[in-house]
């Protein structure tokens, strides 16, 4: 099951990870970099907001990971040529951009 958060508040997670629970057993979260998990109160609304998901996806019984993206979710036009080039982008050992 895949779910995009519609909202950009956590009011509604409760209700929405109770249905989540009946139908899975783990939630795989995309949250935000910059999330401090010590930190009550985050430096920005948007970590704000994340971090009030994660706190609601750990206290259900779901397994859970949390994704918190960095230089993959950029939105970088300085890679923009490279991308129409017929470079190959940098990948880890063993993996090749798809199509090549």
């Amino acid at each position: 099951m895949f779910l995009l958060w519609p909202f950009l508040t956590a009011d509604a997670a409760a209700g929405l990870l109770a249905v989540i629970e009946r139908h899975a057993q783990r939630v795989v979260y995309l949250s935000a970099s910059g999330v401090d998990v010590d930190a009550e109160h985050q430096p920005t609304p948007i970590h704000q907001f994340h971090a009030e998901l994660e706190r609601a996806v750990q206290r259900t019984g779901l397994d859970w990971v949390f994704l918190r993206p960095a230089s993959f979710a950029s939105n970088n036009l300085g890679w923009a040529g490279l991308s129409r080039s017929a470079l190959v982008w940098s990948a880890p050992p063993g993996r090749t951009r798809p199509g090549r």
